[in-house]
């Protein structure tokens, strides 16, 4: 089967599959509810971009099967390895719940700082790492039951969290109007080590083609392990909210310009782009 992405439209309040790398819409479907972030992991699922709730997709034909609550405004999806529990960080509520995938249960729910913006699984599936927004931290949490590890400070206001080259990465904004972002890790012992620092506000961070690949604005930067040197950097016109991994290249989501582009991350170069009036969501398929 062809490689394919999800893409929600909450502005036109559509739901799409999309062939790679050609990025054509290969079926799209119109829902009765503004469409926001993508998880699948065995089932594809929805979050409503602003309202409580989160929908349960059919991966082939688009229909919703499924409806359950949530926290208002989701701002990332994600679900485990094993597709048992998909968790659910809202912005609108400082929460991260944790859900049955196969009724939509709620399992558990912890507090996740203010107004938390990116999750992400260590490689185990064992741990969930929250970037818990204007807090300035990143929360570990235990995946199974949402236990809290650890709290660990990091530079600015936490945009987003990866686990990359045996370690959490964060990204974060700096500055006195937060104009800025940083890189970073966080150590064996919590610290927070600062890797660079990059122009515009930041957007998202994402483990892609073995480099560590981040959108902050009007540009996409690849970064090298373990030193964090550029690899390259690539203008673009927004503020690259998303990113998703798809083997030799990486689609992004630009909220700001409306589309959904594909980069390929040997160079740089982007290939291809999709209109989208307001881009909610990316998830391969």
């Amino acid at each position: 089967m062809r490689e394919r992405l999800a893409v929600s439209d909450a502005g036109q309040g559509l739901l799409a599959l999309v062939a790679l790398p050609e990025l054509d819409v290969v079926c799209k479907a119109r829902v009765p509810f503004r469409p926001g972030r993508l998880a699948f992991g065995g089932r594809l699922f929805c979050a409503e971009s602003a309202g409580p709730a989160i929908h349960r997709i059919n991966p082939e034909t688009l229909a919703v099967e499924r409806s359950f609550a949530s926290a208002p405004e989701v701002e990332a999806l994600l679900q485990a390895p094993n597709g048992a529990a998909l968790f659910a960080l809202s912005g609108g509520a400082d929460s991260l719940q944790r859900f049955d995938t196969a009724h939509g249960g709620l399992l558990h729910v912890i507090r996740a700082g203010m107004h938390p913006r990116a999750m992400a699984l260590d490689p185990a599936g064992q741990c969930v790492a929250v970037a818990s927004g204007n807090d300035g931290n990143v929360l570990l949490l235990d995946a199974a039951t949402l236990r809290e590890l650890a709290v660990l400070p990091v530079g600015g206001a936490a945009h987003g969290v990866c686990h990359f080259a045996g370690q959490w990465m964060a990204l974060c904004a700096c500055g006195e109007y937060e104009m800025g972002s940083v890189v970073g890790a966080i150590g064996a012992c919590g610290q927070w080590k600062p890797w660079i620092r990059l122009a515009g506000l930041p957007g998202a961070i994402a483990v892609c083609g073995g480099g560590l690949l981040v959108g902050h604005m009007q540009t996409l930067t690849m970064l090298d392990a373990p030193n964090g040197r550029v690899r390259w950097q690539t203008q673009i016109a927004g503020l690259p909210t998303q990113i998703v991994d798809t083997g030799r290249a990486a689609c992004f989501a630009d909220g700001l310009e409306g589309l959904v582009g594909l980069v390929e991350l040997r160079r740089g170069t982007v290939l291809r782009r999709l209109r989208v009036v307001e881009p909610g969501g990316l998830a391969m398929v």
